[in-house]
């Protein structure tokens, strides 16, 4: 599962970055990938799945698109999703773009017309008119091969995959100072801009090192950069 977070963390990264458009990944990745809409915090609808997921699903975009809500309850088990809803919807309400949901769900194939296990994550991507939900959803025996074309496609870099778990460790006030620390603020310049005692900054500080590992300010420097935390 981290493998696949990881890897949705980059694919987002590429779209903002207009390396990569949702469509252009849509037509080379073995997974379903979507966009849903959001509306006061919850997904209504979805705007977008590229063709490997509507084949999976026996349909075609503009029928997707033109289910709306109906969308939800048509190919998924009722009490799964409402398994999974509540949490969906805090990590929205939360708004945290850093962080991925991810979940287990049965999807039913139109090929074998039964239900198959697949791992679905869901990403934040923050647009300057709009929020929407980026979703990658694999069957769990497809994993493997995925993972192959995301890094073959992507060129994934080694650092993100062998760092992105302790990145996702750290609370936004930890990726906030450590931003100011890669600026050069002391710990009393950062007391000072955010209102917090020295000892406050002192202790986020520590626990930044433990949580990524960092023995210098160049690793700290190297982490930030390859994180965008700069």
């Amino acid at each position: 599962m981290n493998a696949l977070v990881s890897h949705l963390f980059e694919i987002s990264r590429s779209i903002q970055h207009g390396e990569y458009t949702v469509p252009d990944l849509g037509h080379i990745l073995p997974a379903s990938l979507m966009m849903h809409d959001l509306v006061e915090l919850k997904p209504v609808a979805c705007s977008y799945m590229n063709n490997w997921g509507t084949n999976y699903l026996g349909t075609c975009p503009e029928e997707i698109i033109e289910m709306g809500s109906s969308y939800y309850d048509k190919f998924f088990i009722k009490e799964e999703i409402d398994n999974f809803t509540n949490g969906l919807i805090h990590f929205i309400v939360a708004g945290d773009y850093d962080k991925t949901y991810s979940f287990f769900q049965r999807v039913h194939n139109y090929s074998t017309q039964s239900f198959v296990w697949c791992l679905t994550t869901c990403k934040l991507l923050e647009f300057s008119n709009d929020n929407k939900l980026i979703v990658l959803s694999t069957p769990v025996d497809g994993m493997d091969f995925l993972m192959q074309r995301v890094n073959k496609t992507l060129e994934v870099n080694e650092y993100l995959k062998i760092n992105y778990k302790k990145y996702a460790l750290l609370t936004n006030r930890e990726k906030e100072i450590i931003k100011m620390l890669t600026h050069g603020l002391s710990t009393m310049e950062i007391s000072d801009q955010l209102y917090i005692s020295s000892h406050t900054v002192a202790t986020h500080r520590k626990n930044i090192s433990k949580k990524i590992a960092c023995k210098s300010f160049a690793e700290l420097l190297k982490f930030a950069i390859n994180f965008e935390l700069t």
